[in-house]
């Protein structure tokens, strides 16, 4: 009796020595941290060397039947204390069969023997578990189903926590791990965990049922068993390390989350507040996340005033990523935006993080969660009085500034493919938020990592209906189209925003127009097209839009093409004309009338000006236009800054021109490039002898055969009849060998390809009674010759020459018709006129322009009475 209770004591001595070891614990082969380091490190001064012949006798002894359980006790004391804490004794141990061995004595129903059996194998798990022989024995010789009886079995404390820890360990093998379920071991645990009062075991058990939880296709067991209940049970535990390894395990098991997740996560009624509660953990923000990608979770959070603690951290300046994405998904949820609304700093704190550089990688998540109150107003107003406008206008600038480099060449229209492809970045907003929150930039991101990838995870069906978030799932909402959406349903408030209106927005609208890819991003630039429509043909910002040039800088931006035979030029010419019809509507209603004719009678020049210039671009009313052009003396201003703003002034006129249906004088002809006709040349007898003494040969039958005056000269019995060389005046040499050529027959290719002689030749023409050859130069001067470049020429010949013919009596008039509507760059517009305006006939340049204006508004007049307006 004495001898016993002396083995006794020294046991417990033992068990007591090895439970306040280092080794007890656990390392994961797949993780590590701070609480659970490895147990069975060694320093080199302390390495032993074991006895391979010792090993062999103790092993013998162990599995020997006749041997006495003090024999069997001292063994497995010589391998816990001087083989398994050596790498080297490890390695032969498992070489010498000692995992099969001591798996054996695992039969033994003395706990003691028991207990330290376990230890010994849970510490081999440590280093072998990766060792593919070793998997494969506890496999063959089915530790699992022992384990889990033994588990099911024992009561005492010191055999649960090793129990634990060595399924935990063998949990880390997906392979052993199956084995694990099929054996029942979650339901073993959660009944220890339900159990037991020992911080240690419940550490280990949760540890334990986090490694389970790696098989996919378990998933269902362990939920219909109770594992996550049983788990968030002890979140309101006060041991730190049973505390952590409830959190790790909680985040683990929201990667993959079912309809019954979030009930179970509730535990005794207070999970929820407690995860809340402990937000300044480093792990629970993680949680946070992954919870509120389920509706149901979110709710609850929202209950348990996840809203509020979230929105103190970022107001501290934690800019912490998990925040932030648990905070955006929660808001599709009505009860988390009216608690955002509700709450005095929310928006502002929403708002704050768009403006912080250091979020910029959460942008489209930021933006997306705003999008989910596109059908509350209050909170909308709210946010729009916290800056919301400012801050979506500066977001979409930077995004232009980026995205939107524009054409910097002529896009021919095959090459653009179909007009109407659906853009990856479209999104059609819903009345009711949708279930998932798509994730953005942040899936990419190193610093992003709510949810992990699960490696040797199974998939198959299971009759718990559950959803997986996949980790790179590409958002469908760009981050301008979160914007568009976002100030898209602000146009639609019927609350006036002046930030809507002003200058900068209008820019931005137009930058973002401007540059954006089409037909790429075509629902997106259909999207901002709409949404700038809305904002400035509104009766609200009508002062706003007018005083800010607005209208000016639509035409100028969108209206003005910069490329010949450009299809994105004429594209984007569209649009804007498309939004001046609109505004059109505003302009011309009463409130319209009465702005801009306060602004013609007012005393600030500024506001005339702008007035007067945008009057051309928006007005189509007759009676309207007439009153604002001459009762308001609006043309006047206009033709006064032609002086001032030419790059302003010219477009205006020419909208106006447009309006009237001023049409472009010139026809289409058809010029011939090359024949022989140009080369054929009678041999020539008569020599003509000009003022500066130059000499042009010709054919006098040809001559006079078709001209009246050489017929005349040479057949009407005058002294040149005779002569073999005549004298002419007030005729170039150029001109007269031309003349010859054409008189001879005519073929546009004979004509002179220099102007001043072409236009020589009209007057010469006449001079020299050819009334159809006159028309035929003249048709070619105004049909082909005139252009942007010749303008000025052709205009100052038809003022100081060309009015002394009758036939070309109009033709200064037919210039500047063709100035303002004929088909040129706006630039090549304005240089044309600018060098008019440079010469000595720029007065009466600015007169006929005057009366062309005066007549063409006389005739719109008249033809227009009753005119569609909108169309």
């Amino acid at each position: 009796m004495v001898f016993f209770c002396l083995f006794r004591f020294k046991m417990d001595q033992v068990l007591a020595k090895e439970s306040s070891r280092d080794e007890e614990v656990p390392i994961d082969a797949k993780e590590a941290s701070d609480d659970e380091q490895n147990p069975i490190e060694v320093s080199k001064d302390n390495k032993l060397c074991v006895n391979e012949e010792k090993l062999n006798r103790s092993l013998e002894v162990i599995l020997s039947p006749s041997v006495r359980t003090k024999e069997i006790y001292k063994a497995l004391t010589f391998i816990r204390t001087k083989v398994v804490e050596d790498v080297d004794g490890v390695k032969l141990l498992h070489k010498l069969g000692g995992c099969k061995s001591l798996v054996k004595v695992l039969s033994n129903n003395n706990e003691d023997i028991l207990n330290i059996t376990i230890s010994i194998l849970g510490n081999l798990c440590n280093h072998l578990i990766m060792n593919e022989d070793f998997r494969e024995e506890i496999t063959k010789n089915k530790v699992a189903g022992r384990l889990v009886s033994i588990l099911r079995k024992t009561a005492k404390t010191s055999i649960q926590k090793r129990l634990c820890r060595f399924i935990g360990n063998l949990a880390q093998s997906h392979s052993i791990a199956k084995d694990l379920h099929s054996a029942g071991v979650s339901l073993a645990i959660v009944h220890v965990l339900n159990t037991t009062e020992d911080s240690e075991v419940q550490h280990m058990a949760i540890r334990a049922l986090r490694w389970l939880w790696e098989v996919d296709k378990h998933h269902n067991d362990m939920l219909r068993n109770g594992v996550v209940m049983a788990v968030s049970i002890h979140l309101t535990s006060k041991d730190d390390l049973v505390l952590k390894a409830v959190l790790r395990t909680l985040v683990k098991v929201t990667q993959h989350y079912s309809i019954y997740t979030a009930e179970q996560i509730t535990g005794k009624g207070t999970g929820y507040s407690e995860i809340v509660s402990k937000i300044d953990m480093p792990v629970v923000p993680v949680l946070i996340c992954n919870l509120s990608y389920d509706p149901r979770a979110r709710i609850e959070l929202c209950k348990a005033g996840a809203v509020e603690a979230i929105i103190k951290l970022l107001e501290e300046g934690k800019t912490n990523s998990y925040l932030i994405t648990g905070l955006c998904q929660m808001c599709r949820e009505s009860m988390v935006r009216a608690s955002l609304r509700l709450s005095a700093t929310g928006f502002n704190t929403l708002l704050s993080l768009l403006s912080n550089k250091k979020s910029k990688h959460f942008y489209p998540e930021i933006l997306d969660a705003i999008t989910q109150f596109n059908y509350d107003q209050a909170s909308l107003m709210k946010m729009v009085r916290c800056g919301l406008i400012n801050v979506l206008v500066e977001k979409l600038s930077e995004y232009a500034k980026v995205h939107c480099c524009g054409h910097s060449e002529a896009v021919a229209a095959e090459a653009m493919g179909p007009l109407s492809p659906q853009s990856p970045a479209s999104w059609a907003a819903s009345p009711s938020p949708p279930p998932l929150s798509p994730t953005n930039q942040l899936a990419s991101s190193q610093d992003y990592s709510p949810r992990c990838s699960t490696p040797n995870s199974d998939s198959s069906s299971s009759p718990i209906p559950s959803i997986e978030r996949p980790d790179n799932l590409e958002s469908p909402v760009g981050l301008d189209g979160c914007i568009l959406e976002v100030l898209s349903r602000l146009t639609y408030q019927g609350i006036p925003m002046r930030a809507l209106a002003n200058r900068t927005t209008v820019t931005t609208f137009l930058d973002y127009l401007t540059g954006l890819p089409y037909p790429r991003y075509r629902n997106n630039f259909v999207k901002a097209t709409r949404a700038l429509t809305a904002i400035v043909m509104c009766k609200h910002y009508w002062n706003t839009i007018l005083d800010d040039e607005s209208v000016l800088d639509i035409h100028r931006r969108l209206c003005r093409v910069q490329h010949e035979d450009c299809w994105e030029c004429k594209r984007l010419q569209e649009t804007g004309l498309g939004i001046l019809r609109e505004i059109g509507l505003t302009a011309q209603s009463g409130l319209g009338e009465g702005e801009i004719t306060y602004r013609l009678m007012g005393i600030s020049s500024s506001s005339r000006i702008t007035a007067a210039l945008t009057i051309p671009h928006v007005i189509r009313q007759p009676n309207l236009l007439y009153i604002l052009l001459y009762t308001h003396n609006a043309l006047k201003v206009v033709m006064e800054t032609l002086s001032t703003r030419i790059d302003e002034a010219v477009p205006s006129l020419h909208s106006l021109f447009a309006t009237l249906a001023i049409n472009n004088p010139q026809q289409s002809i058809q010029m011939c490039n090359s024949c022989e006709i140009g080369r054929i040349r009678k041999e020539g007898n008569v020599l003509f002898t000009l003022d500066d003494g130059s000499t042009v040969s010709a054919n006098k039958e040809s001559l006079s055969h078709s001209c009246p005056v050489f017929e005349a000269m040479f057949r009407g019995g005058f002294k040149e009849s005779l002569q073999s060389s005549v004298r002419l005046s007030d005729i170039s040499a150029d001109c007269l060998s031309h003349l010859t050529k054409v008189l001879h027959e005519y073929c546009s290719c004979a004509l002179p390809k220099d102007l001043s002689v072409l236009l020589e030749m009209i007057s010469v023409s006449d001079r020299f009674l050819l009334p159809d050859l006159t028309v035929k130069v003249l048709s070619v001067v105004r049909d082909n010759a005139l252009s942007h470049a010749t303008a000025n020429q052709i205009y100052d010949w038809g003022l100081n020459i060309g009015q002394q013919f009758e036939v070309s009596a109009n033709l200064s008039e037919d210039v500047v018709k063709y100035m303002f509507t004929g088909d040129m760059l706006p630039s090549q517009r304005v240089s044309a006129v600018s060098r008019i305006l440079e010469s000595d006939n720029k007065d009466r340049f600015l007169e006929d322009l005057r009366l062309l204006i005066k007549s063409g508004i006389v005739a719109y007049t008249k033809t227009h009475r009753f005119p569609n307006y909108k169309s």
